[in-house]
């Protein structure tokens, strides 16, 4: 039985191949302008006709008026009823039974900068009439304006059932959607429009309360691909945010990079340096099967150990075995990396009882979102800004007012980890670096000082792991203990360094020793670190310290000097300005100022 297809596409793919399949299947095609010269051109046939041969209509106003025509439209409207059929048969039209259209590109011309009288005329009419018209009466008639499609319904050209042409229809609408969203925000530029489109349901929202949970695709594009599991809303807020910030560090450092990260805040980010021999037993490391990419993990976990107890992963490089049975070990909910080897992504699949989250990151990311406004929805008002698209780099380091002003580059790298970290970290924030890694964050505080204090704290407990006290007692724990039991009891030890002689503080050592000291062991208060021995000890660590934002008094300085800090990186900008440099001058200590505040709300 003979059929009847309009083509009229301003994107050409493939539409020849496809009128083709149409000619072979016994399908007269009627095309219309720039579609049916090329048809005709690569064609020979008799059974396809110009618009104009069909409807004795010639093309009028330059073109604008084509497709506009009662036996184009009654064809395409025209139900498979009696009264309908007997309508087209005494007005002489086809009934159609396939519309192929796409529309003039309106975004290409508007992003070109061209003038509006441009943009008027990539106004498409007919095209988005055709499509719509087909959409009304889908029933019948089916509409591709995807030339990804074209394959499907060639392949299936004799058995589309209705479920298929609602899908084709469905996208059609979309297509026609996006181009008048575009055309209305170009001439109303207080309207926006973002096309959210469901990716899928979440279990809930931050809380279980908060039922009406859903991931949505922004425009079309997603940062990264589910391989395995069932991610929960904070774990696309953690990937999310870990993504970005581990494809900056791996950006302007050039080396694999990998972030541990607990309620949308890094606990630890570390690069792909090599780890120190001193740690091999501490971290329980083989150091005859370590790689960049697992030297990056190792730095990320370990440096707030507390914290990151059920964290989310970013590494941006391609898991090995090693690296896997590292995360394998640890109580973590998922990771996102580049990629995995095919027995590292077993490895990882079979742990949580196969429910663990991996997801594959994008590598464009940063590129994709370099240039967007962010919206967000608070409380029912909407805020948008442009992106924060500032990249730490080299150039951070050309204002150093103190006298002393020269740094090694790895200091320079620490600092340059330490800014891109508090990028993706909630203010106020401070952020401690050290050989390679971020060593403590102080984040979401009222007052800078306080978050000093916090980053300043953790930062000191890291590098005590390696202190001869602490390695000394690794030795007494009891056997039994599991892994992050003994990680609690390292941590707890090293809160007992400082007036741990008065009543509460005995109480709590006492009740320390009970829980995680071996019978056969002795403990007394000369196994713990003192603070003139903490002092001694920290203050030969080159560490470094960032802030997203300007000190406002010389109280941070006064507090990062006795966590033992020896180069800062800062925005600038406060009227103390010059007490803070000055105040930096009496310690010795190297401070940059970049003039970017990263301030993440």
């Amino acid at each position: 039985m003979q059929k009847t297809a309009i083509i009229s596409v301003f994107n050409k793919t493939n539409v020849t191949a496809l009128a083709n399949h149409l000619i072979k299947n016994d399908y007269t095609i009627i095309s219309s302008g720039g579609t049916y010269k090329l048809l005709k051109n690569e064609i020979n046939s008799n059974k396809i006709l110009s618009v104009e041969e069909y409807t004795q209509s010639p093309e009028m106003l330059n073109g604008r008026v084509k497709t506009l025509h009662p036996k184009i439209h009654g064809g395409i409207l025209a139900t498979r009823s009696e009264n309908d059929m007997n309508d087209l048969n005494r007005l002489n039209i086809f009934p159609i039974d396939l519309v192929v259209c796409n529309l003039y590109p309106f975004n290409d011309v508007v992003n070109s900068q061209h003038e509006t009288i441009d943009a008027i005329e990539n106004i498409d009419i007919g095209g988005v009439t055709l499509i719509r018209a087909a959409f009304k009466n889908y029933y019948h008639v089916c509409i591709l304006t995807d030339h990804n499609d074209y394959t499907h319904y060639m392949d299936n050209i004799n058995n589309i059932d209705i479920d298929t042409r609602k899908e084709y229809a469905i996208k059609a609408m979309e297509h026609i959607s996006d181009y008048d969203t575009s055309i209305s925000g170009y001439f109303n530029k207080d309207l926006v429009y973002r096309k959210f489109k469901k990716i899928q349901s979440l279990k809930y929202g931050c809380n279980p309360h908060q039922n009406n949970s859903n991931l949505y695709k922004i425009n079309d594009y997603s940062p990264f691909e589910v391989l395995n599991g069932t991610p929960g809303y904070i774990n696309y807020m953690d990937a999310i945010q870990s993504w970005c910030l581990v494809s900056e560090i791996s950006s302007v450092l050039d080396i694999p990079s990998a972030a541990s990260f607990k309620h949308t805040t890094p606990a630890g980010v570390g690069t792909s340096l090599p780890i120190p021999d001193i740690y091999n037993d501490i971290y329980n490391i083989d150091p005859n099967k370590t790689s960049p990419i697992s030297n990056a993990f190792i730095r990320a976990r370990t440096a707030d150990p507390l914290s990151s107890f059920g964290d989310f992963i970013a590494i941006h490089g391609i898991i090995d075995i090693y690296t896997a049975k590292l995360i394998k070990r640890e109580v973590s909910d998922g990771i996102i990396a580049l990629d995995y080897t095919p027995e590292a992504y077993d490895l990882l699949k079979s742990k949580k009882n196969g429910k663990y989250i991996i997801l594959k990151g994008k590598s464009d990311v940063l590129d994709h979102i370099s240039d967007i406004n962010e919206y967000r929805e608070l409380n029912g008002i909407g805020l948008s800004q442009n992106v924060n698209n500032s990249i730490t780099n080299y150039d951070f380091f050309n204002n150093v007012p103190t006298n002393k002003n020269t740094i090694s580059d790895d200091e320079k790298n620490d600092l340059i980890i330490a800014n891109i970290t508090l990028k993706y970290t909630p203010s106020n924030s401070i952020a401690f670096a050290c050989i390679g890694q971020i060593i403590g964050v102080g984040a979401g505080q009222q007052n800078r000082v306080d978050c000093v204090k916090l980053a300043g704290n953790k930062a000191i407990k890291w590098a005590l792991i390696t202190h001869p006290k602490t390695l000394h007692i690794f030795n007494k724990f009891k056997p039994e203990l599991k892994r992050q039991e003994r990680v609690n009891a390292i941590m707890q030890f090293l809160q007992f360094n400082k007036n741990h002689d008065s009543v509460i503080d005995n109480i709590l050592i006492d009740k320390w020793k009970l829980q995680y000291i071996s019978s056969e062991y002795n403990v007394t208060h000369s196994d713990f670190i003192t603070s003139q021995e903490i002092d001694d000890f920290v203050k030969e660590f080159p560490i470094s310290m960032a802030s997203d934002a300007f000190f406002p008094f010389n109280d941070n300085i006064d507090c990062a000097y006795k966590f033992g800090v020896k180069n800062i990186l800062q925005p600038g900008g406060s009227i103390a300005d010059e007490s803070i440099i000055n105040s930096c001058n009496d310690y010795n200590m190297y401070m940059a100022m970049s003039g970017v505040r990263v301030f993440t709300h």
